[in-house]
């Protein structure tokens, strides 16, 4: 009996730090020269919501800060004071910074539904006192636990997730 609790823990340190090293890598970059972009890029970069944290990379120069403006071809950015002003055509790739909250709902749900209903069903089938015990007298408190536990998990990622903020490549 004491292999399933360190299979369930190994498992949940897994899924911990493959999601933590994953949100910790920089993303890749596969610029794509601008006049590749096309037409569906120049609307997405369009499309960002003005506020929104940017990240904007040219062939000469990369420039971060908030969206402050569209207006015709260009596009402005306001960092520490100061704006700058980018053509929409020389743009080879655009990021947005972007919170985690419905990928850690997931992890959260996965690792409490997992961890609670294993462990409740382990519970019963290991206090149960009758002489014809089975695994099936286990199956109902640890699909119960895996619900709650999966509800809790959610919440607990949620929160966990909006604490954490990620690029997200946009363009191209």
């Amino acid at each position: 009996m004491s292999r399933i609790p360190n299979f369930l823990v190994i498992l949940l340190f897994s899924i911990v730090s493959t999601s933590a090293s994953l949100s910790a890598q920089p993303a890749a970059s596969t610029n794509v020269p601008a006049t590749q972009l096309g037409d569906r890029a120049v609307e997405a970069i369009r499309g960002l919501r003005l506020g929104a944290t940017v990240r904007v990379m040219t062939a000469r120069v990369s420039s971060e800060g908030k969206l402050s403006e569209i207006r015709g071809d260009s596009i402005w950015l306001s960092s520490t004071g100061s704006r700058i002003g980018l053509s929409i055509h020389h743009v080879d790739s655009a990021w947005t910074r972007e919170r985690q909250t419905t990928f850690g709902g997931t992890v959260g749900a996965v690792a409490g539904g997992v961890l609670l209903g294993g462990y409740l069903g382990m519970l019963v089938s290991a206090l149960c006192d009758r002489p014809n015990c089975s695994a099936r007298d286990a199956i109902g408190p640890a699909m119960l636990g895996g619900l709650v536990g999966a509800v809790g998990g959610t919440l607990i990622g949620s929160g966990a997730g909006f604490l954490v903020k990620r690029w997200k490549r946009q363009v191209p």
